[in-house]
Protein backbone atom coordinates (compact mmCIF):
# COMPACT_ATOMS: atom_id res chain seq x y z
CA UNK A 1 0.00 0.00 0.00
CA UNK A 2 3.07 2.34 0.00
CA UNK A 3 4.53 1.83 -3.46
CA UNK A 4 7.55 -0.57 -2.83
CA UNK A 5 7.73 -3.72 -4.69
CA UNK A 6 10.41 -6.10 -5.46
CA UNK A 7 13.27 -4.71 -7.30
CA UNK A 8 12.83 -7.55 -9.86
CA UNK A 9 9.13 -6.68 -10.71
CA UNK A 10 10.82 -2.86 -10.99
CA UNK A 11 13.53 -3.07 -12.83
CA UNK A 12 13.45 0.74 -13.95
CA UNK A 13 13.11 2.50 -9.96
CA UNK A 14 16.01 2.02 -8.17
CA UNK A 15 16.86 -0.86 -6.05
CA UNK A 16 17.50 -0.65 -2.26
CA UNK A 17 19.85 -3.61 -2.04
CA UNK A 18 19.15 -4.06 1.87
CA UNK A 19 15.71 -4.57 1.45
CA UNK A 20 15.43 -6.07 -2.00
CA UNK A 21 12.62 -3.52 -2.37
CA UNK A 22 12.13 -0.26 -4.98
CA UNK A 23 9.90 2.26 -4.14
CA UNK A 24 8.03 3.36 -7.15
CA UNK A 25 5.36 5.15 -5.13
CA UNK A 26 1.68 5.98 -5.66
CA UNK A 27 0.14 7.78 -7.99
CA UNK A 28 -2.42 10.23 -6.84
CA UNK A 29 -5.13 8.98 -9.40
CA UNK A 30 -4.97 5.48 -7.98
CA UNK A 31 -4.33 6.27 -4.32
CA UNK A 32 -7.67 6.06 -3.10
CA UNK A 33 -8.84 2.69 -5.24
CA UNK A 34 -5.67 0.97 -3.69
CA UNK A 35 -6.76 1.97 -0.31
CA UNK A 36 -9.31 0.08 -0.71
CA UNK A 37 -7.59 -2.99 -0.79
CA UNK A 38 -7.03 -4.73 2.52
CA UNK A 39 -3.59 -5.65 3.39
CA UNK A 40 -2.52 -8.79 3.00
CA UNK A 41 -2.49 -11.76 5.80
CA UNK A 42 0.31 -14.14 3.99
CA UNK A 43 2.84 -12.59 1.25
CA UNK A 44 3.26 -15.18 -2.06
CA UNK A 45 5.64 -13.11 -3.76
CA UNK A 46 6.38 -10.54 -6.37
CA UNK A 47 4.60 -7.42 -4.13
CA UNK A 48 1.13 -9.90 -3.99
CA UNK A 49 -0.31 -11.57 -0.72
CA UNK A 50 -3.70 -13.05 0.31
CA UNK A 51 -6.44 -11.67 2.39
CA UNK A 52 -9.49 -14.34 3.24
CA UNK A 53 -12.60 -13.37 3.67
CA UNK A 54 -15.57 -14.99 5.30
CA UNK A 55 -19.37 -14.02 4.41
CA UNK A 56 -22.82 -15.36 4.95
CA UNK A 57 -24.99 -16.25 1.76
CA UNK A 58 -28.89 -16.05 2.48
CA UNK A 59 -31.57 -17.61 0.25
CA UNK A 60 -35.58 -17.54 0.13
CA UNK A 61 -37.26 -19.96 -2.20
CA UNK A 62 -41.55 -20.18 -1.98
CA UNK A 63 -42.98 -22.62 -4.65
CA UNK A 64 -46.66 -22.59 -4.81
CA UNK A 65 -48.92 -25.83 -7.08
CA UNK A 66 -52.02 -25.46 -7.76
CA UNK A 67 -54.91 -27.32 -10.24
CA UNK A 68 -58.52 -27.45 -10.44
CA UNK A 69 -60.15 -30.28 -12.39
CA UNK A 70 -63.78 -29.69 -13.43
CA UNK A 71 -65.68 -32.27 -15.26
CA UNK A 72 -68.62 -30.56 -17.09
CA UNK A 73 -70.47 -33.70 -18.89
CA UNK A 74 -68.76 -36.88 -19.48
CA UNK A 75 -67.59 -35.80 -22.78
CA UNK A 76 -66.32 -32.19 -21.93
CA UNK A 77 -64.17 -31.62 -19.06
CA UNK A 78 -61.14 -28.85 -18.24
CA UNK A 79 -58.41 -28.42 -15.76
CA UNK A 80 -56.26 -24.91 -14.42
CA UNK A 81 -52.83 -25.50 -13.48
CA UNK A 82 -51.05 -22.71 -11.80
CA UNK A 83 -47.41 -22.85 -10.25
CA UNK A 84 -45.41 -19.82 -8.86
CA UNK A 85 -42.13 -19.94 -7.95
CA UNK A 86 -40.27 -16.94 -6.66
CA UNK A 87 -36.59 -17.03 -4.41
CA UNK A 88 -33.64 -14.42 -3.70
CA UNK A 89 -30.44 -14.90 -2.41
CA UNK A 90 -27.84 -11.76 -1.62
CA UNK A 91 -24.09 -12.94 -2.47
CA UNK A 92 -21.29 -10.28 -0.57
CA UNK A 93 -19.29 -11.39 -3.43
CA UNK A 94 -20.33 -9.53 -6.27
CA UNK A 95 -17.85 -10.02 -9.01
CA UNK A 96 -14.84 -9.78 -6.45
CA UNK A 97 -13.35 -12.05 -3.92
CA UNK A 98 -13.47 -9.06 -1.57
CA UNK A 99 -16.95 -8.57 0.11
CA UNK A 100 -16.96 -4.71 -0.97
CA UNK A 101 -20.62 -4.90 -2.52
CA UNK A 102 -23.39 -7.28 -1.82
CA UNK A 103 -25.31 -8.47 -5.28
CA UNK A 104 -29.06 -9.15 -4.73
CA UNK A 105 -30.62 -11.62 -7.21
CA UNK A 106 -34.26 -12.40 -7.58
CA UNK A 107 -36.42 -14.87 -9.48
CA UNK A 108 -40.29 -14.81 -10.17
CA UNK A 109 -41.35 -17.36 -12.39
CA UNK A 110 -45.16 -17.91 -13.26
CA UNK A 111 -46.95 -20.49 -15.10
CA UNK A 112 -50.61 -20.84 -16.42
CA UNK A 113 -52.39 -23.49 -18.19
CA UNK A 114 -55.84 -24.14 -19.11
CA UNK A 115 -56.94 -27.13 -20.78
CA UNK A 116 -60.28 -28.22 -22.41
CA UNK A 117 -60.81 -31.93 -23.17
CA UNK A 118 -63.97 -32.64 -25.48
CA UNK A 119 -64.59 -36.29 -26.18
CA UNK A 120 -66.25 -35.77 -29.53
CA UNK A 121 -66.75 -39.54 -30.98
CA UNK A 122 -65.20 -42.91 -29.24
CA UNK A 123 -62.43 -42.10 -31.55
CA UNK A 124 -62.00 -38.10 -31.93
CA UNK A 125 -60.79 -36.58 -28.58
CA UNK A 126 -60.01 -32.40 -29.09
CA UNK A 127 -57.40 -30.76 -26.85
CA UNK A 128 -58.00 -27.33 -26.64
CA UNK A 129 -55.03 -25.39 -24.14
CA UNK A 130 -54.19 -22.12 -23.38
CA UNK A 131 -50.67 -20.97 -21.80
CA UNK A 132 -49.12 -17.96 -20.16
CA UNK A 133 -45.56 -18.44 -18.96
CA UNK A 134 -43.80 -15.44 -17.41
CA UNK A 135 -39.83 -16.30 -16.16
CA UNK A 136 -38.37 -12.99 -14.76
CA UNK A 137 -35.04 -12.69 -13.53
CA UNK A 138 -33.29 -9.46 -12.00
CA UNK A 139 -30.33 -8.62 -9.99
CA UNK A 140 -28.94 -5.47 -8.90
CA UNK A 141 -26.15 -3.86 -6.87
CA UNK A 142 -27.12 -2.73 -3.04
CA UNK A 143 -24.35 -1.58 -1.51
CA UNK A 144 -23.34 2.22 -0.92
CA UNK A 145 -21.53 3.46 -3.80
CA UNK A 146 -17.62 3.97 -3.31
CA UNK A 147 -16.10 7.38 -4.63
CA UNK A 148 -12.80 6.03 -5.64
CA UNK A 149 -14.66 3.61 -7.96
CA UNK A 150 -17.24 5.88 -9.47
CA UNK A 151 -15.42 6.97 -12.89
CA UNK A 152 -18.38 8.73 -14.49
CA UNK A 153 -21.47 11.16 -12.73
CA UNK A 154 -24.40 9.46 -13.20
CA UNK A 155 -23.22 5.71 -12.89
CA UNK A 156 -22.85 3.09 -11.25
CA UNK A 157 -19.22 2.11 -9.71
CA UNK A 158 -17.07 0.29 -12.07
CA UNK A 159 -14.27 -1.86 -11.63
CA UNK A 160 -10.52 -1.86 -11.59
CA UNK A 161 -8.66 -5.25 -13.03
CA UNK A 162 -5.34 -5.59 -12.47
CA UNK A 163 -3.02 -8.75 -14.08
CA UNK A 164 -2.10 -10.96 -11.25
CA UNK A 165 -4.54 -9.46 -8.30
CA UNK A 166 -8.05 -9.87 -8.09
CA UNK A 167 -10.03 -7.43 -9.19
CA UNK A 168 -12.20 -4.87 -7.62
CA UNK A 169 -15.72 -3.50 -8.31
CA UNK A 170 -19.10 -4.56 -8.97
CA UNK A 171 -19.84 -7.31 -11.55
CA UNK A 172 -19.94 -5.75 -14.44
CA UNK A 173 -23.13 -7.60 -15.71
CA UNK A 174 -24.87 -6.04 -12.42
CA UNK A 175 -27.89 -4.80 -13.16
CA UNK A 176 -29.59 -6.70 -15.30
CA UNK A 177 -33.38 -7.23 -16.06
CA UNK A 178 -34.65 -10.36 -18.13
CA UNK A 179 -38.41 -10.43 -18.40
CA UNK A 180 -40.93 -12.48 -21.01
CA UNK A 181 -43.86 -13.04 -21.57
CA UNK A 182 -45.42 -16.25 -23.48
CA UNK A 183 -48.84 -16.61 -25.11
CA UNK A 184 -49.39 -20.21 -26.13
CA UNK A 185 -52.13 -21.80 -27.82
CA UNK A 186 -52.66 -25.15 -28.86
CA UNK A 187 -54.97 -27.17 -30.34
CA UNK A 188 -54.70 -31.21 -30.70
CA UNK A 189 -56.88 -33.74 -32.27
CA UNK A 190 -56.50 -37.17 -31.57
CA UNK A 191 -58.06 -40.08 -33.83
CA UNK A 192 -57.95 -43.36 -33.14
CA UNK A 193 -59.41 -46.53 -35.29
CA UNK A 194 -58.74 -49.90 -34.37
CA UNK A 195 -55.14 -50.65 -33.37
CA UNK A 196 -54.16 -47.42 -35.48
CA UNK A 197 -54.15 -43.82 -34.00
CA UNK A 198 -53.12 -40.06 -35.59
CA UNK A 199 -52.24 -37.19 -33.47
CA UNK A 200 -52.18 -33.59 -34.78
CA UNK A 201 -52.94 -30.23 -33.84
CA UNK A 202 -50.95 -26.63 -33.59
CA UNK A 203 -49.31 -24.29 -31.54
CA UNK A 204 -48.60 -20.72 -31.55
CA UNK A 205 -46.48 -18.83 -29.51
CA UNK A 206 -46.33 -14.97 -28.67
CA UNK A 207 -43.45 -13.94 -26.99
CA UNK A 208 -42.79 -10.45 -25.37
CA UNK A 209 -39.11 -10.28 -24.35
CA UNK A 210 -38.23 -7.22 -21.82
CA UNK A 211 -34.59 -7.29 -21.40
CA UNK A 212 -32.37 -4.65 -19.56
CA UNK A 213 -28.76 -5.34 -19.35
CA UNK A 214 -25.83 -2.38 -19.80
CA UNK A 215 -23.08 -4.62 -18.83
CA UNK A 216 -19.82 -2.70 -17.18
CA UNK A 217 -22.07 0.71 -17.08
CA UNK A 218 -19.36 2.05 -14.81
CA UNK A 219 -16.69 1.00 -16.78
CA UNK A 220 -13.64 -1.24 -16.27
CA UNK A 221 -10.26 -0.19 -16.10
CA UNK A 222 -7.87 -2.64 -16.56
CA UNK A 223 -3.70 -2.50 -15.77
CA UNK A 224 -1.78 -5.05 -17.31
CA UNK A 225 0.37 -5.08 -14.28
CA UNK A 226 0.70 -3.90 -10.19
CA UNK A 227 3.62 -1.80 -11.14
CA UNK A 228 1.48 -0.42 -14.16
CA UNK A 229 -1.99 0.46 -11.56
CA UNK A 230 0.56 1.75 -8.62
CA UNK A 231 1.83 3.78 -11.83
CA UNK A 232 -1.15 5.15 -12.66
CA UNK A 233 -0.73 3.70 -16.12
CA UNK A 234 -3.68 2.06 -17.52
CA UNK A 235 -4.05 -0.25 -20.67
CA UNK A 236 -7.68 0.20 -21.55
CA UNK A 237 -11.20 1.20 -20.12
CA UNK A 238 -13.97 -0.63 -21.67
Amino acid sequence: LRGFLPCATAPAAPCNTATGLANVGVAPSVASTLALFPAATTLTGGGVGTYAAVANLITHEDYFLNRVDYNFSNRDSVFVRWVRDTASFTTPFSGSPLPLYLEKDSTANTFFTMEEKRIFSSNVVNLARFSFLRPKETSATVSPSLAPLRFFPGRDDGRVNVTGISPIGPFMLVPYKLIANHFVFADDVIWTRGPHGMKFGMSADRVQDNTSSPQAYGGTFAFQSLLNFLQGTANTLA
